[in-house]
Protein backbone atom coordinates (compact mmCIF):
# COMPACT_ATOMS: atom_id res chain seq x y z
CA UNK A 1 0.00 0.00 0.00
CA UNK A 2 1.35 3.42 -0.97
CA UNK A 3 2.07 5.65 2.02
CA UNK A 4 1.65 9.40 1.56
CA UNK A 5 2.88 12.14 3.87
CA UNK A 6 0.52 15.12 4.14
CA UNK A 7 2.11 18.25 5.60
CA UNK A 8 -0.34 20.74 7.05
CA UNK A 9 -2.69 17.86 7.81
CA UNK A 10 -4.70 19.92 10.31
CA UNK A 11 -5.07 22.96 8.03
CA UNK A 12 -7.95 23.92 5.77
CA UNK A 13 -6.82 21.65 2.94
CA UNK A 14 -5.07 18.93 4.94
CA UNK A 15 -8.23 18.19 6.96
CA UNK A 16 -9.97 17.47 3.66
CA UNK A 17 -7.14 15.49 2.08
CA UNK A 18 -6.48 12.96 4.83
CA UNK A 19 -9.90 11.23 4.82
CA UNK A 20 -10.05 11.27 1.02
CA UNK A 21 -6.66 9.62 0.74
CA UNK A 22 -7.75 6.96 3.23
CA UNK A 23 -10.95 6.35 1.25
CA UNK A 24 -8.86 5.95 -1.90
CA UNK A 25 -6.86 3.18 -0.22
CA UNK A 26 -3.64 5.02 0.65
CA UNK A 27 -1.79 4.77 3.93
CA UNK A 28 -1.49 8.27 5.40
CA UNK A 29 1.13 9.85 7.59
CA UNK A 30 -0.33 13.17 8.71
CA UNK A 31 2.11 15.90 9.73
CA UNK A 32 1.43 19.05 11.71
CA UNK A 33 3.48 21.49 13.74
CA UNK A 34 1.25 20.72 16.73
CA UNK A 35 1.30 17.38 18.56
CA UNK A 36 -1.55 15.06 17.68
CA UNK A 37 -4.70 15.60 19.73
CA UNK A 38 -6.26 12.74 21.67
CA UNK A 39 -8.97 12.55 18.99
CA UNK A 40 -6.39 12.35 16.21
CA UNK A 41 -4.42 9.67 18.06
CA UNK A 42 -7.57 7.53 18.05
CA UNK A 43 -8.02 7.88 14.28
CA UNK A 44 -7.30 4.44 12.89
CA UNK A 45 -5.15 4.14 9.77
CA UNK A 46 -3.56 7.57 10.21
CA UNK A 47 -0.07 7.92 11.60
CA UNK A 48 0.36 11.36 13.16
CA UNK A 49 3.79 13.00 13.31
CA UNK A 50 4.90 16.40 14.56
CA UNK A 51 7.16 18.46 12.30
CA UNK A 52 8.53 21.97 12.33
CA UNK A 53 9.29 23.32 8.86
CA UNK A 54 11.13 26.32 10.31
CA UNK A 55 13.62 24.36 12.43
CA UNK A 56 13.49 21.14 10.39
CA UNK A 57 12.59 19.09 13.49
CA UNK A 58 10.88 15.82 12.65
CA UNK A 59 11.26 16.09 8.87
CA UNK A 60 13.65 13.15 8.41
CA UNK A 61 11.35 10.82 10.34
CA UNK A 62 8.26 12.19 8.58
CA UNK A 63 9.54 11.37 5.08
CA UNK A 64 11.00 8.00 6.06
CA UNK A 65 9.29 5.09 4.28
CA UNK A 66 6.74 7.16 2.37
CA UNK A 67 6.39 7.11 -1.41
CA UNK A 68 4.92 10.57 -1.90
CA UNK A 69 4.58 13.92 -0.16
CA UNK A 70 1.62 16.26 -0.45
CA UNK A 71 2.95 19.56 0.86
CA UNK A 72 -0.10 21.49 2.03
CA UNK A 73 1.53 23.31 4.96
CA UNK A 74 1.79 27.06 4.70
CA UNK A 75 3.03 30.08 6.61
CA UNK A 76 -0.16 32.03 5.98
CA UNK A 77 -1.58 31.55 9.46
CA UNK A 78 -1.53 33.91 12.42
CA UNK A 79 2.27 33.76 12.70
CA UNK A 80 2.76 35.01 9.12
CA UNK A 81 6.05 33.18 8.67
CA UNK A 82 5.84 32.90 4.88
CA UNK A 83 9.57 33.12 4.18
CA UNK A 84 10.53 30.68 6.93
CA UNK A 85 7.76 28.14 6.33
CA UNK A 86 6.96 28.40 2.63
CA UNK A 87 10.47 28.96 1.30
CA UNK A 88 13.08 27.74 3.79
CA UNK A 89 10.74 25.07 5.17
CA UNK A 90 9.96 23.75 1.71
CA UNK A 91 13.68 23.66 0.90
CA UNK A 92 14.34 21.63 4.07
CA UNK A 93 11.46 19.29 3.28
CA UNK A 94 12.76 18.82 -0.28
CA UNK A 95 16.25 18.00 1.00
CA UNK A 96 14.89 15.37 3.39
CA UNK A 97 12.55 13.99 0.71
CA UNK A 98 15.47 13.70 -1.70
CA UNK A 99 17.53 11.79 0.88
CA UNK A 100 14.59 9.48 1.58
CA UNK A 101 14.08 8.75 -2.14
CA UNK A 102 10.53 10.10 -2.34
CA UNK A 103 8.89 9.16 -5.65
CA UNK A 104 6.57 12.17 -6.05
CA UNK A 105 6.32 15.61 -4.45
CA UNK A 106 2.99 17.44 -4.72
CA UNK A 107 2.70 21.11 -3.84
CA UNK A 108 -0.50 23.08 -3.44
CA UNK A 109 -0.10 26.67 -4.56
CA UNK A 110 -2.35 29.54 -5.63
CA UNK A 111 -3.57 30.78 -9.00
CA UNK A 112 -2.15 34.19 -9.92
CA UNK A 113 0.73 34.33 -7.45
CA UNK A 114 3.04 35.39 -10.27
CA UNK A 115 0.91 38.53 -10.83
CA UNK A 116 0.18 39.70 -7.28
CA UNK A 117 2.96 41.49 -5.36
CA UNK A 118 1.99 40.39 -1.81
CA UNK A 119 4.83 38.92 0.27
CA UNK A 120 2.91 35.69 0.95
CA UNK A 121 2.44 35.12 -2.78
CA UNK A 122 6.11 35.89 -3.47
CA UNK A 123 7.03 33.26 -0.87
CA UNK A 124 4.73 30.69 -2.51
CA UNK A 125 6.32 31.50 -5.88
CA UNK A 126 9.81 31.04 -4.41
CA UNK A 127 8.72 27.69 -2.96
CA UNK A 128 7.49 26.65 -6.42
CA UNK A 129 10.89 27.59 -7.87
CA UNK A 130 12.69 25.49 -5.24
CA UNK A 131 10.48 22.51 -6.10
CA UNK A 132 10.99 22.95 -9.84
CA UNK A 133 14.78 23.06 -9.32
CA UNK A 134 14.81 19.97 -7.12
CA UNK A 135 15.79 16.53 -8.39
CA UNK A 136 12.45 15.09 -7.31
CA UNK A 137 9.52 14.29 -9.58
CA UNK A 138 7.02 17.02 -8.74
CA UNK A 139 3.54 18.31 -9.41
CA UNK A 140 2.43 21.83 -8.55
CA UNK A 141 -1.30 22.45 -8.38
CA UNK A 142 -2.36 26.08 -8.39
CA UNK A 143 -5.85 26.30 -6.96
CA UNK A 144 -7.94 29.41 -6.51
CA UNK A 145 -8.24 30.78 -2.98
CA UNK A 146 -10.35 28.86 -0.49
CA UNK A 147 -13.61 30.21 0.94
CA UNK A 148 -11.84 30.58 4.28
CA UNK A 149 -9.80 33.50 2.85
CA UNK A 150 -12.92 35.59 2.28
CA UNK A 151 -14.27 34.57 5.69
CA UNK A 152 -11.03 35.78 7.31
CA UNK A 153 -11.08 39.01 5.29
CA UNK A 154 -14.70 39.85 6.15
CA UNK A 155 -14.22 38.87 9.79
CA UNK A 156 -11.37 41.38 10.00
CA UNK A 157 -13.51 44.10 8.45
CA UNK A 158 -16.39 43.33 10.82
CA UNK A 159 -14.28 44.54 13.76
CA UNK A 160 -14.57 48.11 12.52
CA UNK A 161 -17.46 50.29 13.71
CA UNK A 162 -18.66 50.53 10.10
CA UNK A 163 -18.37 47.64 7.68
CA UNK A 164 -16.72 48.97 4.55
CA UNK A 165 -16.48 46.35 1.83
CA UNK A 166 -14.33 47.13 -1.21
CA UNK A 167 -16.40 46.65 -4.35
CA UNK A 168 -13.42 46.36 -6.69
CA UNK A 169 -12.11 43.08 -5.25
CA UNK A 170 -12.77 40.03 -7.35
CA UNK A 171 -12.68 36.52 -5.93
CA UNK A 172 -13.09 33.15 -7.56
CA UNK A 173 -13.10 31.00 -4.48
CA UNK A 174 -13.10 27.23 -4.15
CA UNK A 175 -14.19 24.98 -1.33
CA UNK A 176 -11.14 23.28 0.15
CA UNK A 177 -13.11 20.02 0.12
Amino acid sequence: MTKILVTGATGHLGRQLVPRLLQAGFAVRAASRQPASEMQKKTPDVEWVQIDLVSGAGLAAAVSHVEAVIHAASGAGPSRKSQQVDVAGTQQLLAQARQAGIGQFFYISIVGIDRIPFSYYRAKLAAEAAIEQSDLPWTILRATQFHSLLDMFLHGLARLPVLLVPTSFQFQLIDSG
